[in-house]
């Protein structure tokens, strides 16, 4: 493992403890959309924008994937 890789690892930490520590402090139902829009949106550019790749990603049916995207296509 190069320096550089433990920098990033470090890095993804911070920020990933920032996140959810924002996500904490907001109402129930307003984290929960934000969870879920940086979900969809880290896993279709994860798929390179594939919605069925991203689907497999988040551990959903397509059809349940597409309901989320509905839910939140102005957002996305």
């Amino acid at each position: 493992m190069q320096e550089s890789d433990v920098k990033n690892g470090l890095n993804q930490t911070e920020d990933h403890t920032e996140f959810f520590d924002s996500i904490l402090e907001k109402p129930f139902k307003d984290a929960v959309r934000e969870l879920e829009l940086t979900m969809l949106t880290n896993a279709l550019k994860k798929a390179q924008y594939n919605q069925k790749k991203a689907a497999a990603l988040l551990g959903l049916t397509y059809d349940q994937f597409r309901g989320l995207k509905r839910k939140y296509y102005n957002e996305l």
